[in-house]
């Protein structure tokens, strides 16, 4: 579906403008936000089959904040579908999947693109773009505490080993648990800078295997369903 793909291109650039309007400080009109959100609902709803396809092949493997946010607010918006999702609740976790990650613009340019791994002060710089994100979300945008708990807690892990605040199990906010499962699933079908690409399906086996230590079981059976 050559139109779904030019939609999808053309909503990356505007959350790349987006972004970079949040990196330089300059003042958000977040009708853009909410206008890619609305056009994510109404493509899953529409034309999901081919959106699942373009995904577990890995998209088109280019990997920067925009495309990755977008790919996980689309997973995202078709695991809710999944679950049986209020639209208003579906419209919150799109949008906290679509900037569960805006802390990272604020982080130093060299952390992003370090192809080494981190070392322990850095790794712990990295660790504040959830907090970063909620505040973002929160104070400069406006969204409601639905959406930016999605971005505060979506690296806390289902055993209570993640961070910022260790929750474990049903406590850590349904957008958060599910935005935590599609970007772990995003992360593996596109090239990170220190990892080659892994195929749609060998990346579902691994957030199979998982056993309950980092994902809620419950969306991971979303998630495979759907």
């Amino acid at each position: 579906n050559k139109k779904g793909i030019d939609d999808y291109f053309k909503n990356v650039k505007i959350l790349d403008d987006i972004f970079n309007d949040i990196k330089i400080g300059s003042k958000i009109d977040t009708e853009l936000i909410d206008y890619l959100v609305n056009e994510i609902v109404t493509e899953v709803e529409e034309n999901k089959n081919n959106l699942v396809q373009f995904l577990i092949l890995g998209g088109e493997n280019i990997n920067n904040l925009s495309t990755n946010s977008i790919n996980s607010a689309i997973l995202a918006t078709i695991i809710g579908r999944e679950m049986k999702m209020l639209s208003f609740r579906l419209n919150q976790l799109t949008t906290g999947a679509l900037l569960h990650d805006i802390g990272m613009l604020k982080l130093p340019e060299e952390l992003l693109v370090k192809k080494s791994k981190l070392d322990e002060n850095e790794y712990n710089q990295v660790k504040t773009h959830t907090i970063r994100g909620y505040n973002i979300i929160l104070k400069e945008l406006r969204y409601p505490e639905e959406v930016a708990t999605i971005a505060l807690h979506h690296q806390e892990r289902w055993d209570g080993k993640g961070y910022p605040k260790q929750l474990k199990g049903e406590v850590i906010p349904l957008g958060a648990r599910i935005v935590a499962v599609t970007e772990a699933y995003e992360a593996m079908v596109n090239k990170r800078a220190y990892r080659n690409q892994i195929i749609g399906y060998k990346a579902m086996k691994t957030i199979l295997s998982d056993n309950g230590s980092h994902f809620d079981p419950k969306v991971v059976k979303s998630f495979i369903n759907s």
